[in-house]
């Protein structure tokens, strides 16, 4: 009578990244060569007393907007998210199905929390760009993913192919027409930022399969629990196979890990999956192509 899948939001962390680099890319405001001066800590235009970190400490960093997605950078991240009006970047989330439920409309389903314009502060305004200070289903997320991997063109998800009948008539599912929410180009080159992040990420030995080209991001969120982050993570890997020609999009996320609290938990229940999708669809091997982007300048 449920399904955690569509009913149950969460704080995705960073598997968000990719609809924000994926709007930066549609409107032309950066490339996966943008160059960006990376801070240990951000503080412009934030309230006293408050930053951004990200996971590590580090001092100023020389990123592309390729290398702020593969290291996962917050910090970056919220700087680039910033070439963007507050307006666009919550359009953006919206267009790619967040704050709204599924096509499959499932019993319970969530539509999750992107906040309203008016309502948003100057903190979630960025933190909401790589996952945190809103909320999204594994469904939402699996419908964000499809979206970079069919071009930039976002297809209501479905269950099933359609209903056959004890008479033995069969009834097809509706047919839907697509919407497009970036450019076939924005998509493409998020794909590829993807791949090297898949390729050179902290998970990259956990993600590879021979012979395969994969793209991949990760997400560690933290969780708040009586209006407090504690030390409570919800991780996540979400990608696309084959890279060059994505056919199938798969996320996985585990809640409340106890040994392992990085995505790192995540990676190789992702890299089963994908390779249980290789063998069942049948996908050819594919090597060439693969994309070679700088991270650092």
């Amino acid at each position: 009578l449920g399904a955690r899948v569509f009913s149950t939001p969460f704080e995705p962390g960073s598997v968000i990244k990719v609809a924000t680099f994926a709007a930066l890319l549609n409107e032309g405001k950066i490339t996966p060569r943008t160059e960006v001066l990376v801070p240990g800590v951000y503080t412009e235009g934030l309230p006293e007393g408050s930053s951004i970190k990200d996971s590590w400490a580090h001092g100023d960093l020389r990123l592309t907007a390729t290398g702020v997605l593969v290291q996962s950078s917050n910090v970056g991240t919220a700087i680039l998210s910033k070439r963007l009006s507050l307006q666009k970047r919550h359009d953006y989330l919206e267009a790619f199905g967040f704050n709204q439920d599924t096509a499959v409309d499932f019993f319970g389903e969530s539509s999750g929390s992107v906040l309203p314009v008016d309502q948003t502060d100057a903190i979630t305004d960025l933190t909401q760009q790589f996952g945190q200070g809103m909320s999204a289903t594994a469904a939402q997320i699996a419908g964000l993913y499809q979206v970079i991997g069919n071009g930039g063109v976002k297809m209501p998800l479905v269950l099933v192919d359609g209903c056959e009948w004890p008479d033995g008539t069969w009834t097809q599912k509706p047919t839907f027409e697509g919407e497009r929410v970036v450019s076939e180009a924005a998509a493409e080159a998020t794909v590829q930022m993807m791949e090297v992040t898949a390729r050179e990420g902290l998970i990259k030995d956990l993600v590879k399969i021979p012979g395969y080209r994969v793209a991949a991001k990760t997400g560690t969120a933290e969780v708040a629990e009586n209006g407090r982050y504690g030390d409570e993570r919800i991780v996540s890997v979400a990608g696309l196979v084959p890279a060059g020609d994505p056919k199938y999009a798969i996320v996985v996320s585990f809640v409340k890990p106890d040994t392992m609290r990085t995505s790192a938990a995540a990676a190789p229940a992702f890299n089963a999956i994908m390779k249980q999708v290789i063998k069942t669809f049948r996908i050819t091997p594919q090597t060439k192509g693969a994309p070679s982007l700088p991270t650092t300048w």
